[in-house]
């Protein structure tokens, strides 16, 4: 009995596979079958827009009666790309590219986007441009860039009836270098850690290049000039040809210059910043941005005074007195301490005063040790000074007090004084 129970159990399992079986290849034959079909589909509409070089199918449809649909067929003559070289700021650069209509139908263009403000072009955005059959139209591209780059990459894509996916979009490049006739590298420097009593130098480079007729070749420099009137001063420069292996590490450069900067031992002690600017013998002038920190064995530092928005900052040498009222005074206390070779032996003179009506400055102390000159200095706006207005930003734009000693190590300083007085 448990066996014939056993052997049922068993008939009833396999009926159960069996059955499970069928619905499982009848599933998937479904499947498959449905698979198949839609790729098949996809694959007759990729025939279907599949454009012979005569703008027909290059397959015919299944009936034999209906003539072959025509389509446009877009075509770049020459390419899409276009390098434009070197120019220079804000000049205009123009290209023109074909585009031709090689299909049997008309060929819409529409400009679709592009990639600057910049680039403008002859196809509108809205309203198509019409190409007939085996017609051509020209696209005329215009770009400007009004600053120097090291290299520019611009596009437009152009979006066309085409039903070819590879020409539905055409993009047109242009490419190229915008740059001045002259450059200088690097664009910064920083020269730092400069001892007042030490010579130094520092060099830079400038470039130039084969832009309209000009001959870099024939492209002399005419001056160097600091728009600092201290370093314009002090500095002074020399300059000789670069070699060709280094005109050539500079890309597209055609000539060139070594310029050296000269510090003179002496220079006074103070942190500057200025534009360094290169005039040609082409017309061109271009500039550097440097900043220079000169030390020397002595510090100054602003003492307590009873006007408390009286500020002094000790790295620039600069005083901000900030706005005195008419017939009041102001004033701030300087300690200088020097350290130089002279020790106790130092000779410290107020050497000039920008504007003497503004300003008194006096020494009011003054200490001399055996290794050190300390000095106490006093700077103060005048209640009788006139309406002043010297508040910068540039030290040349502010009033001016030179200190200077018999030290070798610390031979002047220029305090830089900033004021508004009503």
């Amino acid at each position: 009995m448990r066996q014939e129970q056993s052997s049922s159990g068993l008939w009833q399992l396999g009926a159960s596979l069996g059955a499970g079986l069928v619905v499982g290849i009848a599933l998937g034959w479904i499947g498959y079958r449905n698979a198949t079909t839609s790729w098949l589909e996809q694959f007759s509409v990729m025939q279907a827009i599949d454009v012979s070089s005569d703008g027909t199918l290059a397959k015919e449809s299944n009936s034999g009666d209906a003539p072959p649909a025509k389509f446009p067929v877009a075509e770049l003559v020459g390419g899409g790309t276009f390098n434009f070289g070197v120019s220079q700021p804000g000049v205009m650069m123009y290209h023109t590219f074909i585009i031709r209509n090689r299909g049997e139908a008309p060929l819409e263009l529409t400009l679709k986007e592009k990639t600057c403000k910049c680039l403008t072009m002859t196809l509108d955005s809205k309203t198509p441009t019409i190409v007939q059959p085996g017609e051509e139209f020209a696209v005329k591209l215009e770009f400007m860039s009004d600053k120097a780059a090291e290299s520019f990459v611009q596009m437009a894509k152009i979006k066309t009836n085409d039903p070819h996916l590879m020409r539905n979009t055409l993009r047109l490049q242009v490419e190229g270098r915008v740059v001045s006739r002259t450059i200088i590298r690097p664009d910064g420097l920083e020269v730092s850690d400069l001892q007042s009593a030490n010579s130094t130098q520092f060099n830079f480079n400038l470039y130039t290049f084969a832009i309209d007729d000009v001959d870099p070749a024939t492209i002399q420099i005419d001056s160097v000039r600091c728009d600092n009137p201290i370093l314009n001063e002090k500095l002074k420069f020399t300059w000789q040809p670069l070699s060709e292996a280094e005109i050539q590490s500079q890309y597209q450069a055609k000539g060139g210059f070594q310029i050296t900067g000269i510090v003179p031992a002496g220079m006074p002690m103070n942190m500057y910043s200025a534009n360094i600017y290169v005039k040609t013998s082409d017309g061109s002038e271009t500039s550097l941005g440097i900043s220079m920190k000169v030390k020397a064995p002595v510090t100054i530092r602003g003492l307590d005074n009873q006007h408390g928005n009286v500020r002094f900052f000790e790295e620039a040498q600069y005083i901000d007195f900030g706005i005195v009222k008419a017939g009041q005074s102001s004033e701030m206390d300087l300690l200088f301490n020097y350290r130089t070779e002279k020790k106790g032996e130092l000779d410290f003179k107020i050497a000039e005063i920008s504007h003497p009506e503004l300003l008194n400055v006096e020494i009011v102390d003054m200490r001399k040790t055996a290794t050190a000159t300390i000095v106490k200095l006093r700077v103060a706006i005048r209640a009788d000074a006139p309406p002043t207005l010297l508040n910068g930003p540039k030290r040349d734009k502010m009033a001016n007090v030179k200190i200077v000693t018999d030290s070798v190590e610390a031979p002047e300083v220029n305090l830089a004084i900033s004021v508004s007085k009503n």
